[in-house]
């Protein structure tokens, strides 16, 4: 018969202090690499999640300072009040694209910043739009009421020289009052909210200024030349067409404003793609500090069970050695 493995007391001793000794060292292992576990993810999320969050917030900013700069540039008063402005944009507007950049270089998903470069660029191509336009009504606006204060000054004097003129006769009579309607239908021209009645303005004073030429033409030929003089010079300033004028001036202001509402809409879609991005990246940083937060209870957890189980071990052998 197979003889009975026997171990001595001291045997005994030898394998309980080693099981003993054993279970920490196993304890120790199981919680180093929990802990271990969790310092990596605390690394990345430090390392590429946070700084991500931080350059998309900052890049929010950005979009909302270009956004601002558009809008002061659309309501300076002049070219000169708009360089320092355009200065700041396109500075403001390098430093967005070096946000973009490092969002890229960070890893971030290539659709995600696709999305904001193109909203971004978007922004700013009608933010140049919007300064095109601001700057062409301005400019319309200007030489409309130019060429409306020439208008007035040949208008009146027309009637200063009908006035001269005038000894009771009715066709020096309807001279002053034809003038004086032409200046009625310019400053109705000039206080115009729309270009819906325009044409008609234009068709008046077209009407105008035809009986305006015949009554001049029925006069004697002094007297015709000095009229013809100024209504030559008349005719002169209305080629370039102040009714034209007013038109291209609301069709630009038009035309900035649905530009400064697509700017509104690109503005939304930048705040929303930048908003999904910060979602997802603390999504990922919660999902990391969960991670952490179990390696460390695993850790914790298996320290406890391997202490407990030492107790018992301990208790057992201590009963089989009595």
């Amino acid at each position: 018969m197979r003889r009975k493995m026997h171990i001595g007391v001291r045997g005994r001793l030898w394998l309980a202090f080693g099981v003993i000794s054993l279970l920490p060292v196993l304890a120790t292992l199981v919680a180093w690499l929990a802990f271990n576990t969790a310092m990596v993810r605390i690394e990345t999320v430090a390392r590429d999640r946070l700084p991500q969050i931080e350059v998309a917030l900052q890049l929010n900013a950005q979009g909302e300072r270009l956004v601002g700069l558009g809008m002061s540039m659309v309501a300076a008063s002049s070219a000169e009040a708009r360089m320092p402005l355009i200065a700041q944009f396109e500075a403001e507007q390098a430093e967005a694209l070096r946000l973009i950049a490092a969002l890229e270089a960070g890893g971030t998903a290539p659709i995600a910043v696709r999305n904001i470069k193109t909203y971004l660029e978007d922004l700013v191509r009608n933010l140049a739009s919007v300064d095109a336009a601001n700057h062409s009504a301005m400019d319309a606006d200007t030489r409309l009421a130019q060429s409306m204060t020439k208008v007035e000054m040949l208008l009146s004097q027309i009637s200063s020289t009908a006035l001269q003129t005038m000894d009771g006769r009715s066709d020096t009579q309807a001279i002053a009052a034809y003038a004086r309607e032409l200046s009625l239908v310019g400053r109705a021209l000039q206080l115009l909210k729309n270009g819906d009645s325009i044409d008609n303005l234009k068709g008046d004073s077209n009407k105008i200024i035809e009986k305006l030429n015949n009554n001049i033409n029925n006069l004697n030929h002094q007297e015709k030349l000095k009229f013809e003089i100024i209504l030559n010079k008349l005719k002169m300033v209305l080629t370039e067409d102040p009714f034209e004028l007013q038109r291209t001036r609301f069709f630009d202001i038009e035309d900035r404003q649905l530009l400064l509402a697509s700017n509104h809409s690109q503005a939304q879609y930048i705040r929303r793609e930048i908003k999904n991005f910060v979602d997802d990246a603390r999504a990922k940083v919660d999902e990391a500090t969960d991670e952490v937060n179990n390696a460390v209870m695993l850790g914790m957890r298996s320290m406890l069970f391997l202490a407990v189980g030492a107790l018992i071990f301990a208790a057992a052998l201590g009963f089989f050695l009595c």
